[in-house]
């Protein structure tokens, strides 16, 4: 990217302005979100810092700031383009992600808006984010960037006179020296400087796996502008700061490799040992990567060369390296971007990025069967029950569709944001008749929590809370199926009362969407006895009591579809305890029915007597539109660079 980008700032042409489209919308397309975030600042300030001290009028910096801002913007439509086919399937794969808000934020318009000043990353601006003054000034912080490049940039313009940082491996060791030092304040534990730097758009999430990311990105610049030093001569100045910038973060990736973990780090020799172990209490899944280490090991492989690359061109100038070399560092460096790249794409096998399953994982999942789970507090994050298969009723993220944020309010859920929906305190020691109820109708079959920080010895059952109005007999408590064993404090608790995830309702009402939310709240109300439709049921007659009789099993489970094979008496609603989204298509023995908004949340359709075939897939309109745009988004960027290509007569 930052070759392609010089390319157009050397000269602006159709061909090369292709090229860079094309190298940003790979670059969009590869990698961690945030780490492309933090990429395209750098690369935004290279360009800066290229245009600023090349000797041009300041109308011609003006037109090559806008050349290269359009290569990004055409990187971002064209990303958009090809993800857009797969966007609403990947929404669809994570089980209880809500598509709703999430499909606007896909537009062109709103996502070329949230690249220019992103807000978490593309999460919709609401709720908790903008309530509070720190808000305001954390939106300050985002849209001052701008300006604190421009003043980096001017006092980058102090060192043209003297030619000592020309070309652009200097601009761009420039560039990435304070990005290191940065770093380096954030893994050596300078006090305050961590909570700081997460209001900046570049660390909002400093961890381990982004900032050994970001360095190795960093890495891949040193060793770039070495070998680029290689050919145009470097001076003393650029070869020493070649060598400070590689031993920091040298060190940095050494820090996150052995140093003692400070506060939201921690050190990868745990990692590596777990690699070759199965340990009671489960690391960080980045730890317990293949990947996260190799690619660890590739960084500080290309910082060292790239350190001792400017280590002898300072003792002897002029020496030549083999070419071969700089080339294998290079190849091995894209190498390892792609396979990290390859690691984060949400289409690629689990089994491919992730390791086994911690034992506790598993034996849940082998008893899990069509049900789901919720965890408490911060255990067990959504997304990584996505990545196992475990349906888990929190989602990857805080809901986005209004029914189930509406549901969650009413629980009192979420209000530390994030992850953490479900605070352990409120089903401790005894869950809520609320709690219950929800869970019961979402088919939630175990609870996953743990008894760190617990007073005494955790209790063998969580029964319903006390109301005289429950029948507490017809509701049997939790109870404790998994412990941890030694020092892990993991706890598993299982609910007989939960829901099989579809079943036939004897009796069926209409009803508005208010009335049914508090039946999703009422433990006494049976969705087995009486379900609620919001919309007119179609040709098919639903007879009363007509699902006492009825069977149904689920006999294919995937993201994009899911068969049921029926079996009842009389026509019935069937509900299945999936959410509703009218891009989910229905068909019984393979002929069209209509889908229904069923008990508030879930997806029902009405089955006719006998033994039927019911087959739910996820199939929406935008699947189509977004490859015909991808196909037509390919052809016309190669259409740009073959034309440009193409030799022309001189005049």
């Amino acid at each position: 990217l930052l070759l392609a980008l010089d390319g157009v700032i050397e000269r602006v042409s159709l061909r090369r302005l292709a090229l860079a489209g094309l190298a940003a919308t790979g670059f969009q397309l590869t990698g961690h979100p945030e780490i492309q975030f933090q990429a395209g600042v750098l690369s935004g300030l290279f360009v800066l810092v290229r245009v600023c001290l090349l000797p041009m009028s300041w109308r011609d910096r003006a037109g090559r700031v806008l050349v290269c801002l359009a290569a990004h913007l055409i990187g971002l439509l064209g990303a958009a383009a090809a993800i857009v086919p797969f966007g609403e399937q990947m929404l669809a794969s994570a089980d209880w992600h809500e598509a709703t808000r999430a499909r606007e934020s896909m537009l062109p318009s709103i996502a070329l808006l949230g690249a220019l000043a992103p807000d978490h990353f593309g999460r919709p601006r609401a709720g908790r984010f903008y309530q509070g003054p720190e808000d305001y000034v954390e939106a300050g912080l985002y849209f001052g960037l701008v300006p604190l490049l421009l003043a980096l940039t001017a006092c980058t313009r102090l060192l043209q006179p003297r030619r000592t940082l020309a070309g652009p491996a200097g601009h761009a060791v420039v560039i990435f020296a304070p990005w290191v030092l940065v770093c380096g304040t954030v893994v050596f534990g300078v006090p305050g400087v961590q909570e700081l730097l997460r209001h900046l758009p570049l660390f909002s999430k400093a961890d381990n796996m982004r900032l050994t990311l970001g360095v190795q990105f960093g890495g891949a610049m040193i060793a770039g502008a070495a070998w680029t030093q290689l050919n145009q001569g470097a001076e003393r100045l650029v070869a020493r700061i070649l060598l400070a910038v590689s031993l920091a973060a040298a060190a940095i990736l050494a820090a996150l490799l052995f140093l003692p973990g400070q506060y939201g780090l921690y050190p990868h020799w745990q990692g590596l040992y777990q690699l070759w172990t199965d340990p009671t209490v489960p690391a960080p899944l980045e730890h317990r990567s293949l990947r996260t280490v190799v690619s660890l090991g590739v960084a500080v492989l290309s910082v060292l060369w790239a350190g001792a690359v400017a280590r002898s061109l300072r003792r002897w100038p002029g020496r030549e390296f083999p070419l071969g070399v700089h080339g294998m560092l290079v190849l091995l460096t894209v190498a390892d971007l792609v396979w990290v790249a390859y690691g984060f794409n949400p289409i690629v096998p689990a089994r491919v990025v992730f390791p086994e399953a911690p034992p506790m994982l598993r034996r849940v999942a082998e008893h899990l069967d069509d049900g789901r789970l919720i965890a408490t507090d911060l255990i067990l994050a959504p997304n990584v029950a996505m990545v196992y298969r475990l349906r888990d009723l929190r989602g990857y993220d805080f809901p986005l569709d209004r029914r189930w944020s509406r549901l969650f309010a009413r629980l009192g859920w979420g209000k530390g944001g994030g992850i953490k929906l479900l605070p352990r305190d409120q089903v401790f020691p005894c869950v809520p008749p609320e709690v219950q109820s929800v869970c019961n109708k979402c088919c939630v079959r175990f609870l996953y929590t743990s008894s760190e920080r617990m007073v005494g010895e955790p209790p063998e059952t969580l029964p319903l809370c006390h109301e005289d109005k429950i029948d507490h007999d017809s509701l049997p408590a939790w109870s404790l199926v998994i412990r941890g064993v030694g020092a892990a404090t993991d706890l598993v608790y299982q609910n007989p009362s939960a829901y099989p995830r579809a079943y036939f309702a004897r009796r069926v009402t209409g009803t508005s969407p208010d009335r049914a939310l508090e039946a999703v709240l009422d433990v006494s109300h049976d969705f087995r006895e009486e379900s609620f439709v919001e919309d007119q049921v179609g040709s098919v007659a639903i007879e009363a009591d007509a699902g006492s009789q009825g069977e149904a099993t689920i006999e294919y489970d995937g993201a994009e579809e899911v068969r049921i094979r029926t079996r009842s008496r009389a026509a019935a609603l069937l509900v299945l305890s999936d959410r509703f989204d009218p891009n989910w298509r229905v068909q019984i023995d393979g002929r069209p029915a209509q889908a229904l908004r069923a008990n508030y949340l879930f997806r029902g359709v009405a089955v006719p007597a006998g033994e039927h075939s019911v087959r739910w897939t996820y199939r929406p309109v935008s699947f189509v539109w977004g490859c015909t745009i991808s196909v037509l988004t390919v052809a016309v960027l190669l259409t740009s660079v073959l034309f440009g290509l193409i030799p022309r007569r001189a005049t």
